[in-house]
């Protein structure tokens, strides 16, 4: 739903690793916005994911810079520069940076235990912790499929009020089958349930 209003639609999130380097993306039709896009490219290394620069494109396009070299990550919104530190994903990585965890070591991370990850927006980086919750059996326009369910609530002080919550399906190498974002304190959701899959 948008601002309240329910509403069907279409996305596509995409997830290309190639050797050292990923990209990952998604884009989905809004309502009276267009289209939203957001992706993240960067490198793959010893601990996951080491995200670039973060796009996230809908009336403007804003970016994020991850800048190693120089310890900082920038925002072309003009929000203070934060400090770069490694792990730090964004909202895009975020994702498959937790899937990518579980994958490597499903036993760590059971019922009830939770993962924190620093994430970046396209003003500020705050930390994100996920709270698993247990697999559950998904019914979705791709099928039905076993899914470990992830959970994140953002504190009181970031701009938006995300909360967000992440199926990732084992039998896909723990890549996400479901995502449901609540942004601006519920009045916008987005539910993304897996329609159809391909490698590329």
């Amino acid at each position: 739903k948008f601002k309240t209003l329910p509403y069907q639609t279409t996305a596509q999130l995409d997830w290309l690793p190639q050797r050292q380097r990923y990209e990952a993306s998604q884009q989905v039709q809004i309502p009276i916005l267009g289209s939203r896009r957001q992706a993240s490219v960067g490198a793959i290394g010893p601990q996951g994911l080491q995200p670039e620069i973060f796009l996230d494109r809908s009336r403007k396009e804003y970016s994020t810079t991850f800048d190693a070299a120089a310890g900082q990550i920038r925002f072309s919104r003009g929000s203070q520069a934060a400090p770069w530190i490694s792990g730090t994903q964004d909202r895009m990585s975020v994702f498959f940076q937790v899937a990518g965890m579980l994958a490597a070591a499903p036993q760590r991370y059971p019922a009830g235990s939770s993962i924190t990850v620093q994430a970046a927006s396209s003003s500020r980086v705050t930390p994100w912790t996920f709270t698993v919750r247990g697999t559950e059996t998904l019914q979705l326009p791709a099928g039905g499929m076993g899914a470990v369910k992830l959970e994140h609530n953002s504190d009181s002080s970031e701009e938006d009020g995300l909360q967000s919550a992440v199926w990732l399906a084992p039998s896909l190498g723990y890549l996400p089958v479901r995502i449901r974002l609540l942004e601006d304190g519920g009045r916008d959701e987005l539910d993304l349930r897996l329609q159809s899959h391909s490698k590329p």
